[in-house]
């Protein structure tokens, strides 16, 4: 599974740590807001992680 965060928002962060989410990596102006570009982190969590 993976997820994409926003750098600044931290509370999805606390929710993908505790549910056990690994960080991989930073995707530079990978998304897209009403301002224009931003970065989105990229969160992972697969089936090994749970053991």
């Amino acid at each position: 599974v993976e997820l994409r965060v926003a750098p600044g928002n931290l509370a999805s962060r606390r929710v993908a740590e505790k549910a056990g989410f690994t960080y991989e990596g930073l995707m530079r102006n990978a998304g897209f807001v009403h301002s224009g570009r931003v970065d989105l982190e990229v969160w992972s969590l697969v089936a090994a992680d749970l053991k």
